[in-house]
């Protein structure tokens, strides 16, 4: 086998070589190609800079106009445009030339469109008037004649009307209307009757009712109930008028000496000083350990062994007084109300350590406490003053002494208002809008 010096190159053959020039031909006529085109671009778009410089030399400004603005001064023949000085030529001009805000500024140039002085603007606005007026003129040339509508019916002539038909058609439509004082009476007709019929329904009703009810002596000889010395729970069930309506009366046994009502929920207290409650349980109001609804007046297990001088409701929550000055307070806490520290809901009654109170009263939101040294103590909300001393984010949770008032032996509570009753009969009254006060004898 024949061996091949280093660096030996292959001989070419001709067809080769045809095809290597050939290639090299068609890559120059590419090369050639790309440059005429690149040529003809440039040409392009310096004939679109030449136009664009050919309009704004057109629209610029003489040395006369130049000079009444206070551009250029006027006898400064070695000066050009903006101050630059002949010597210095063009780079000079271009530094110092002015920026576009600064030739808008001046009102040489537009701000919707560069290069359009004030006289070009207004040519144009006038030429713009001129084709609107063409336009115009054209639009109520060719609109239709009042002829032309007449006949196809699209306007009515008022000379082609007749009069007297007109006339007999509106009298005849006139007649069919009834008059003002029938309509009356038929309308008082129809309302008499409709009040009958509804009296005559409710009377059916409240007739068949009144057949059904039960007398208290009749209750009393069937020994459901003593009027004398039992409290009556009346329970009206859900009924729809119409139907048959019954009440049961149910009794409790319970000697009752003081009761008190709040938003959903009552509270009573029996002459031996047992304390019961009934309603809605929502947030603890009935002091029996839970949220809980109860129908019927039920002890409050924690209080048993306690003798109740007084108690209230608020419209979400109970304070109570025992008989040895302790306080009690339960339900909802929002706002302070409970005297507790806190604004957490209580389900169980909590004494108010330090405090031996005479009296008590709960209104909406607030509780009142008359102690045993004649001082009124509140807490809760006191957006209105209720409470009776400032507190800067109107809750008060603890107890705070209201300094107007001393020698007091009963509170009261209104939903945003106070008042407190001293021993000499005077009456003073507080919140509502204010810490005022007036002395009632």
């Amino acid at each position: 086998m024949e061996t091949k010096a280093p660096g030996h190159r292959p001989s070419m053959s001709r067809d080769d070589v045809q095809k290597i020039l050939a290639q090299s031909e068609i890559e120059m006529k590419k090369r050639r190609r790309i440059k005429l085109e690149r040529e003809q671009s440039i040409g392009k778009v310096s004939s679109a800079l030449k136009k664009s410089l050919k309009r704004r030399l057109s629209t610029r400004l003489d040395r006369e106009t130049l000079a009444s603005r206070l551009i250029i001064k006027e006898n400064s023949r070695d000066q050009s445009l903006f101050g630059a000085r002949k010597k210095g030529g063009l780079a000079n001009f271009l530094k110092m030339r002015p920026t576009k805000s600064k030739l808008m500024s001046l009102n040489i140039i537009s701000e919707e469109k560069e290069g359009v002085c004030p006289a070009e603007k207004l040519d144009m606005e006038t030429k713009r008037k001129a084709r609107r007026k063409e336009n115009l003129a054209k639009l109520l040339g060719s609109r239709p004649s009042a002829e032309s509508l007449k006949k196809k019916k699209i306007i009515i002539d008022p000379d082609a009307i007749d009069k007297d038909v007109a006339k007999t058609k509106l009298e005849s439509f006139l007649k069919l209307r009834p008059k003002s004082k029938d309509k009356k009476v038929a309308y008082v007709r129809d309302r008499s009757s409709a009040r009958r019929r509804s009296m005559k329904e409710a009377s059916e009703v409240l007739g068949g009712f009144l057949k059904k009810r039960v007398g208290v002596q009749e209750l009393a000889e069937k020994k459901i109930l003593n009027p004398k010395d039992m409290l009556l729970n009346h329970h009206q069930p859900h009924t729809r008028l119409g139907e048959q309506l019954s009440f049961q009366a149910i009794a409790l046994g319970i000697k009752v000496a003081f009761v008190s009502c709040g938003w959903a929920h009552t509270v009573m207290v029996d002459t031996s000083g047992m304390l019961y409650t009934c309603g809605l349980g929502q947030n603890g109001r009935l002091g029996h350990g839970n949220s809980d609804d109860v129908p019927t007046p039920t002890p409050v297990p924690s209080l048993k062994s306690s003798k109740i001088a007084k108690v209230e409701c608020g419209d979400n929550h109970t304070v109570a007084c025992t008989k040895e000055g302790k306080v009690y307070t339960w339900g909802m806490g929002a706002w302070g109300r409970l005297g507790q520290g806190s604004q957490e809901d209580l389900a169980t009654p909590a004494e108010i350590k330090g405090v031996e109170g005479v009296d008590v009263a709960a209104g909406g939101y607030h509780t009142l406490i008359a102690t045993k040294a004649g001082k009124v103590l509140g807490f809760g909300w006191n957006r209105k003053g209720q409470v009776g001393a400032p507190a800067p984010d109107h809750t008060v949770s603890k107890p705070i002494q209201t300094s107007v008032v001393s020698d007091v032996k009963a509170v009261y509570c209104g939903i945003a208002s106070s008042g407190a009753l001293t021993k000499d009969g005077k009456l003073y009254v507080w919140g509502g809008g204010g810490l005022g006060k007036e002395d009632i004898l």
